[in-house]
């Protein structure tokens, strides 16, 4: 499975949520997700951005109504995917 993908479906949310807020289409997501193309670093760098909303509390999930312990896994794993899939980017 890609890293987007992983990353957008562990934390629930629709292509059009993550396009929203990255201010890009949800066509972009798909092509992303399908492996056509890859992020721009712009693009990486507001994933990036938004994984920090998410810890700061700015974003939740949409399942933000999930036990606490849960969540913070979660945030973990999303930190730990777009870590690495900077790293890959280069």
């Amino acid at each position: 499975m890609n890293g987007i993908l992983k990353i957008r479906t562990e934390l629930g949310w629709a292509k059009q949520e993550l396009a929203d807020y990255l201010g890009v289409s949800c066509r972009s997501i798909f092509r992303w997700e399908r492996g056509d193309v890859l992020p721009s670093k712009l693009a990486l760098k507001q994933i990036l951005q938004l994984e920090r909303d998410i810890i700061s509390g700015k974003v939740l999930p949409s399942h933000h109504q999930t036990a606490q312990n849960g969540k913070r896994s979660r945030l973990a794993a999303f930190k730990d995917k777009l870590y690495h899939l900077l790293r890959r980017s280069g």
